[in-house]
């Protein structure tokens, strides 16, 4: 029997497809939860221990709601409060709608229920935020790559140091909704996260003192606990993007010691690298996949802060010719190798 969320899914992921690759191809690397396994625990009913462990686990001088009370407050006066709060939180889990503004408890019950999941989406070469690795893997692991660069004798390659441009304020909305659906988690779940995503309002602040508020029409709120997980997820799509790119083009050539591997992206958050031989095919693969994903996601590399780096044997070749048609392909300036992780 059909699901009543398929037609659904499948207009959201059209509405998303792209000359060359699309969503739909990206699906079928995908690593989607298990139905009736990981996905039903995420919307199992929200008990009042849960709440309560979560309001405590708030560090005390953070505010758990707009009124500006820090969590020390609130923790000392639980017990004339406490059921009064519980409620309006139970309220937002049962009918999906937020009575004021997003509360901080809410975000960290939604946080930690993505968190037990993460590690099953999510690829080896994503280190940050997920439980159970450390972004220190990444670093130790491009240092290696790195390893010879500045020798010659060694086979030509090359880097991009990606950044994205004010990443986590450019995501789109609907983009978020797509990519949750891919992954397979089930509309309740998605409705909350869209709630919380979505609902916040801002002021501007002139002579110390706000005035007005507006909604935002995109991104995800620093400050925000479920943000990290929620970016994470969607540089998964990057990914596979990058993935699907590479199986498909012939031309494509691994960075020395990464074939064996499949190695090709290290992901440090909101910044990456890329690695491949210093050839101008392979390079247009990686160009390819991050204009895709731009077109998509609304996440663009920012060409001021992102570098080529190339080893020196090919920047001595005295080619300077293909150094600087490869710079104009990928639109980065040259870099070296004295930036930091």
């Amino acid at each position: 029997m059909m699901s009543s969320e398929f037609i659904p899914l499948v207009q959201n992921v059209w509405r998303h497809r792209i000359e060359g690759t699309s969503m739909y191809a990206v699906t079928r690397k995908l690593r989607a939860l298990k139905p009736r396994e990981e996905s039903q625990a995420l919307v199992q009913s929200v008990t009042r221990e849960e709440i309560k462990d979560a309001f405590f686990d708030i560090a005390e001088d953070k505010a758990p709601g707009p009124d500006g009370y820090s969590s020390g407050f609130y923790k000392a006066a639980w017990p004339v409060i406490g059921e009064e709060m519980i409620k309006a939180i139970l309220e937002f889990f049962t009918t999906g709608r937020l009575l004021k503004q997003v509360n901080t408890t809410i975000l960290a019950i939604i946080r930690k229920r993505l968190r037990l999941v993460l590690d099953k989406l999510i690829s080896p070469p994503q280190n940050a935020f997920v439980s159970g690795r450390s972004i220190g893997d990444n670093i130790l692991l491009a240092q290696e790559l790195f390893a010879g660069y500045n020798r010659q004798g060694l086979p030509m390659r090359c880097a991009l140091k990606v950044d994205l441009r004010k990443a986590y304020d450019m995501v789109e909305w609907d983009f978020l909704s797509v990519v949750l659906q891919l992954f397979g988690f089930p509309g309740t779940f998605i409705r909350w996260v869209e709630e919380c995503v979505t609902t916040p309002m801002f002021s501007v602040c002139i002579n110390g003192n706000p005035h007005g508020f507006f909604k935002g029409s995109r991104g995800l709120r620093q400050g925000n606990p479920m943000s990290p997980f929620l970016f994470v997820m969607i540089m998964e799509v990057l990914q596979l993007m990058l993935l699907q790119l590479i199986d498909q083009n012939e031309g494509f050539s691994f960075h020395w010691r990464c074939k064996e591997l499949g190695l090709f992206q290290l992901c440090f958050a909101d910044d990456l690298l890329l690695f491949c031989k210093a050839d101008v095919a392979s390079v247009q693969v990686f160009r390819n996949a991050l204009d895709e994903f731009a077109k998509l996601s609304g996440l663009h590399a920012n060409p001021q802060k992102s570098q080529l780096i190339l080893s020196v044997q090919h920047r001595m070749s005295g080619n300077n010719y293909l150094q600087h048609y490869i710079s104009r392909r990928v639109t980065f300036p040259s870099g070296t190798l004295d930036f930091l992780f």
